[in-house]
């Protein structure tokens, strides 16, 4: 089997216009990429990239809401409630971390 090396930006920018493309929001779009190609780089291939068509044909389908509007509420210091609103998880998390960080923290 023969290997073809494409460079992580030309991956990001396809990958990106698919995710678009298929319904997602860029922001929501940059949190699935990044989660893929982390999940390459640390060897956990079958969660990345080659997982990029099963977001896309749950955005086509609507199993995933690529318009979503993640909320959150850290009403109390150590207790975090966070809903993806149907979306990603990935792209919730993205949106809730540096809030956790200071729950966390406190």
């Amino acid at each position: 089997m023969s290997t073809t090396r494409v460079p992580v930006h030309e991956i990001t920018d396809l990958a990106m216009a698919a995710c678009v493309a298929a319904g997602a929001t860029e922001e929501m779009a940059r949190s699935i990429i990044c989660a893929l190609i982390s999940a390459d780089r640390a060897g956990r291939h079958q969660m990345g990239i080659a997982h990029l068509p099963t977001y896309l044909d749950s955005l086509k389908v609507g199993r995933i809401n690529g318009k979503a509007t993640p909320r959150f509420d850290g009403s109390f210091p150590a207790f975090l409630h966070a809903d993806a609103d149907g979306g990603v998880a990935q792209h919730c998390f993205d949106l809730v971390f540096n809030t956790l960080v200071r729950s966390a923290r406190t």
